[in-house]
């Protein structure tokens, strides 16, 4: 209400309406992962991607499961925080070694909840190979796994065998070449890296996928750094 200097009164009125944030809202999908089939030794991979259709920043506090047997997650280039109406993505992948089908939960934590997603992939196109008879090759693995300061490639053949290896980064980029392809002795076999690229240089902490074309066959497996 207001007075003027002539004594005149007026007045009005009116409505504020004060609409609070409603948060972060995490919605992932999809929560159902079926990967494609692949051949003996191959890899297979999807897409997750972590939306947040709220009005505030979701904070990822962790991403597990998924790491054990052949499966693996790539989160090299996941992001912790997603903006109000943003998104991000990871990569959920399985190495075929085995001849029966497979599955894991993957759980994403956040301060907006969590969710589980289920993970699966049926028999390879080629089950009924044994995959230590494949091509003659047994995977071993990669050593240590983090690593620091350099890791051993290990693989062991049962007859002589055209074998290539190489370190590529989570882009797909080739960052070194272990081995050139060549045939290679039947026994175990030891390949370093010492987390340099080509040229010498030591690469940036992250994910790296180590590719073994041996024969016909390829063999990925992936190997982490941190400086």
């Amino acid at each position: 209400t207001v007075t003027d200097a002539c004594g005149a009164v007026d007045s009005c009125q009116a409505n504020i309406t004060v609409t609070c944030p409603t948060g972060p809202v995490l919605e992932v999908t999809p929560k159902n992962v079926i990967l494609a089939s692949v051949a003996t030794g191959d890899t297979t991979c999807a897409l997750v991607t972590i939306a947040n259709t709220g009005d505030l920043p979701l904070e990822i506090f962790s991403i597990t499961g998924c790491d054990s047997a052949d499966f693996f997650v790539d989160t090299a280039g996941t992001s912790t925080t997603v903006a109000a109406n943003d998104s991000t993505t990871l990569q959920v992948c399985y190495i075929a070694n085995s001849p029966d089908e497979a599955s894991c939960e993957l759980t994403i934590s956040t301060d907006a909840g969590d969710c589980v997603v289920m993970v699966s992939v049926g028999k390879p196109t080629d089950a009924f190979e044994r995959f230590d008879l494949v091509e003659g090759f047994v995977r071993s693995g990669v050593w240590p796994n983090p690593f620091h300061g350099a890791t051993e490639i290990r693989f062991a053949l049962r007859r002589t065998t055209p074998v290539q290896l190489a370190v590529y980064d989570a882009a797909g980029r080739r960052v070194r070449t272990l081995l050139h392809e060549g045939a290679r002795s039947p026994g175990l076999h030891t390949v370093a890296w010492d987390g340099r690229d080509d040229r010498g240089t030591p690469v940036a902490t992250g994910t790296y996928f180590i590719r073994a074309h041996v024969g016909t066959r390829v063999w990925v497996t992936r190997a982490v750094l941190l400086r």
